[in-house]
Order: structure tokens, then sequence, then C-alpha cells
């Protein structure tokens, strides 16, 4: 590294944003006639190397979708018509589908070769930053354990659920700052200060933490790589023959802005934060429209003017709303309701009325059997017999007659006084008829 009172520290979340971006990737020749200036630890390539393959895969993954294109939905009035210049179209549009698929094809194969040269490190990415990784310094066991004890205090850089790696790194920032003045930090990470009024303010125990080594340190954060850089160049006025257009600077920094946030996804497989830039956004949310025929086939859902009059129609006026609530029971009929409900005990006691099993036996065997009703069924008299019974019941005129046979009271009692008392009885008893004489009470 050339004698420069200045150290360039880049974390590793910038160097991992260059695999999930198109323009970033500009920025490989500008930085790699920097490497001598950067000063890169071994902690920081050790993370780029465990996760630039899970960040490829996401822009790959986004990127692809974006490129392919989508096959066309032939309508129902061309498939079945059988006019010749509905069958050219048709035609048309099946090569042009084959034509889709085919292409389509040729992007997910590409995307794998990319991804296995993101695996082998031959990418382009990969093989950029291998002269500026190779020169990474490995953390002594003296900073690991003061790194360490950073981690169990609390104090920044890095997170509380991440394991030690940012403290290591600043830990050999320390350590290599002697000597020096003025520091540049490029990390899109909250880790080393706050962002406020587009400035970044260093965290200020860390700010303490430089001061002990040098006075009045100067130090620079950005949170754009393409910024960072330039700033870094222009304010030490080391050489830099490699340089970017203010068009293709403003294209890096769009898309670098466009990027996720680091805390957001800690370089996570499969993360649901996929690196898009706005352009892909917009493509991806353009597909999502309906076509023409999928518009036409929504519109012909609504109901047309007719229908909605239907509609309309079965709606109750005001004067039939008003009727129906007047059907509702009043609060006063509600409760009168509600009050003819029996109770629990009600209930209960109801329920105890209700014949138990044995009584409903009981009941069922004093039913009369079969062969009993038809035993009683022949006791009734015939037809022919009731009429028989009804012919010997005297009629209104023989009972009138019965009726006047019947003694007066007058004629009852002349016939009691005719009847001989007992005397006379026993007297007309005594007495012998005429004729005969009497005989002797020795005979």
């Amino acid at each position: 590294m050339h004698d420069l009172d200045a150290l360039l520290l880049i974390d590793a979340n910038k160097y991992l944003d260059l695999y999930r971006t198109d323009k970033g990737r500009k920025l490989l020749a500008p930085l790699s006639e920097q490497a001598s200036y950067i000063f890169v630890t071994q902690q920081i390539v050790d993370e780029v190397q465990r996760n630039k393959l899970s960040a490829a895969a996401d822009f790959m993954r986004a990127k692809s979708q974006g490129l392919k294109l989508h096959s066309i939905n032939v309508p129902d009035h061309f498939s079945g018509s059988e006019t010749g210049k509905n069958q050219e179209i048709l035609g048309q549009m099946r090569d042009i589908s084959k034509s889709v698929k085919s292409v389509n094809a040729e992007i997910d194969a590409h995307t794998l070769e990319i991804m296995a040269q993101v695996a082998e490190s031959k990418d382009e990415v990969s093989k950029a930053l291998a002269p500026i990784f190779s020169k990474a310094v490995r953390a002594t066991s003296d900073e690991l354990k003061r790194a360490r004890e950073r981690k169990e205090t609390g104090n920044p850089p890095g997170k509380r659920n991440d394991p030690v790696g940012d403290e290591i790194t600043w830990e050999q920032v320390l350590s290599n700052f002697s000597g020096k003045r003025r520091l540049w930090i490029i990390s899109r990470d909250g880790d080393y200060g706050t962002s406020f009024g587009g400035r970044f303010f260093l965290n200020s125990f860390l700010r303490s933490e430089l001061a002990e080594i040098t006075d009045d340190p100067v130090v620079y954060i950005f949170e754009d790589l393409v910024e960072g850089l330039t700033h870094f160049v222009e304010t030490t006025k080391v050489k830099a023959r490699i340089k970017l257009t203010p068009e293709e600077i403003s294209e890096i920094e769009t898309e670098e802005r466009s990027l996720p946030p680091v805390d957001a996804s800690r370089y996570v497989e499969s993360s649901l934060a996929s690196a898009w830039s706005a352009a892909e956004m917009q493509r991806t949310l353009d597909a999502l429209k309906p076509t023409a025929e999928m518009q036409r086939a929504l519109d012909a859902l609504k109901p047309t003017a007719e229908m909605q009059s239907a509609l309309d129609a079965l709606k109750p006026t005001a004067e039939m709303q008003s009727a129906l609530d007047a059907l509702k029971p009043t609060a006063e009929m509600q409760s009168a309701l509600d009050a003819l409900k029996p109770t629990a005990e009600m209930q209960s006691a109801l329920d105890a009325l209700k014949p138990t099993a044995e009584m409903q036996s009981a009941l069922d065997a004093l039913k009369p059997t079969a062969e009993m009703q038809s035993a009683l069924d022949a006791l009734k008299p015939t037809a022919e017999m009731q009429s028989a019974l009804d012919t010997l019941q005297p009629t209104a005129e023989m009972q009138r007659a019965l009726d006047a046979l019947k003694p007066t009271a007058e004629m009852q009692r002349a016939l009691d006084a005719l009847k001989p008392v007992t005397e006379i009885q026993r007297a007309l008893g005594a007495s012998k008829p005429f004729g005969e004489s009497p005989k002797d009470d020795d005979e």
C-alpha cells in the first residue's frame, strides 16, 4: 500500500452489491485501479465468499423473470373460424409462441451458466475482486480477543444477534490507522453511524476510539460505492486513469439506491427482498396488467343497463321497507316473548313429567292386543241386530197408551182399600166352604 495518510474501507455489503446489479459492474475497472489503497480484512473476504452465491441467485432470479417473453393467448374467435385469414394469423401466432419458448429456454440456460461461474469464482465480478481480496489482512489473536469483548459489552459496530464480524474488522481498522488521519468508510449498513439530512455521521463511540490514535481524525462515510470511490480519488489526488461519464455515474447511483436495505435481509438465501431495479419492477408490474382479451372478458361480466335496472327493481321500496320494519317485534314484544320461554327450573319440571322408560312400557302393556281388539269389535251389535233392537222399543203412541194404563193415585188408593185387612183374611181362612161338615178334633 502506498504511503498515504488515508485508509479506504469498503464493507462486505458493497462488494456483494456488485453481484446484484447491472450498471454497478462498470465500477470494477475503477475499483481495481485503486486496489493498493483499499484496506480489506480476511473477515470481509470470508463474508463475501459465504454470501455471493445467494446474492447472485436473488438477482438472476429477478432478472431472468424480467427478460423472459410472454406467450400469446389465442382468442376464441380466431380458433373457431375457418377463414383463410384467421388460419394465417393462427399459424403466425403459433410460430411466435415457439420462438418465445426457445428464447426463454436460452435465458434459463444462460442463467444457470452464470450461477455456475459465480460458484466457481470464474465470473466477471469474482475475477475483478481477486487482486483486491488477495491482499486481505488476517486478524491477530489480540484483535480477535478485543472483538469478542466489544461484542459482549455491546459497543459498535455490529448487531446484537449477528456473529462477531464487524467487530473484528473495526479492531483491525484501529490497528492499521496508526500514522493515518483520514478514513473513508463505504457501507450501506447502519453499524458505523447514522444518516441524516443527506449526510452520514460517524458513531461518537467510534470517533472517540479514532481520536485516541490520531489527533482530530477526519472520517468520510458513503452509502454508494461510486460516490465514495469518486470522493476518495478527488480528495487524495491519487492517479485514476479510468473515469466514468456523468451518465454512467448517475445510472450506477440509481441502481445502487434501488437495492433493499441490508438490515431487511442479512444476505439470507431465498430472501424475499430480491435486488430489483426500478425498471425491472416496472416491467413486472406491466406484465401483471390484464391483456386486452382479459379486459374484454372482465367487462363482459359487468351487468348491462337492463340487468342493473332489474336488480334495482328487486330492491324493496321505502314503503315496503317500512312495512318490513313494522313486522319486527318491538323491544317490549321481544321481552314478552323471552318471558314465555321456560326457565331452567320449569324445563326441569317439564322433563320430570315425561314418563320414564318403565312407565312407558307399562302404558304400552295396557293397550289391547290385536286379538283383544278383534274380540271387542265382535261384541258390537251388527247393523241387523241394532235394527231389531230399535224395533223392540215402543213408539211414542205405544208409550202414551202404556202410560195411560197406569192407575192414578186415587185409583191406587181405592185398590189398596179393597185389600182385606189381616183379621178378615184370617177369618176367611178359618171358615169352611158350604156343604162340608166340620171334623172332629179326634179324627
